[in-house]
This record gives structure tokens, C-alpha cells and sequence, in this order.
């Protein structure tokens, strides 16, 4: 998953520019990235996760337990 600072950048130049301060989106990101990993990754039997900081998804990572 790309760094949080590649995150906060993306926000910053979202129309329109949203009034969430950087410690708040680094916490929530750097947040849902511990969770994904730590919790809900073992909870289900497939996942994605896609990147689409370039406004198109490409496929970062995926599992299928089938």
C-alpha cells in the first residue's frame, strides 16, 4: 500500500478540498491499514485491495482462499 504522504496528498487536491487536518487523515489511514492486516484479512475467505491514485484501479494485492 502506498505511504500515507501519498495519501495526504491525494486529499489535499480533491475538489473539493476537504477541512480534515494531516494528523487526522495520517491516524485514519495508518488506522485502516493496521486493521486490514491485523483483523479483517482473517475474517474473510477472499480480498483486494486496489490502488487508484492515478484516477484508474489497478490491482495492488488480492487473496482467495478457494
Amino acid at each position: 500500500m502506498p505511504p500515507v504522504r501519498v495519501h495526504g496528498a491525494w486529499v489535499a487536491r480533491a475538489p473539493p478540498p476537504p477541512d480534515i487536518p494531516e494528523a487526522v487523515i495520517r491516524r485514519r489511514f495508518g488506522k485502516g491499514a493496521e486493521y486490514l492486516q491485523k483483523v479483517y484479512k482473517s475474517l474473510v475467505d477472499e480480498w483486494y485491495v486496489w490502488d487508484s491514485l492515478e484516477g484508474a484501479f489497478a490491482l495492488a494485492e488480492a487473496w482467495d482462499q478457494k
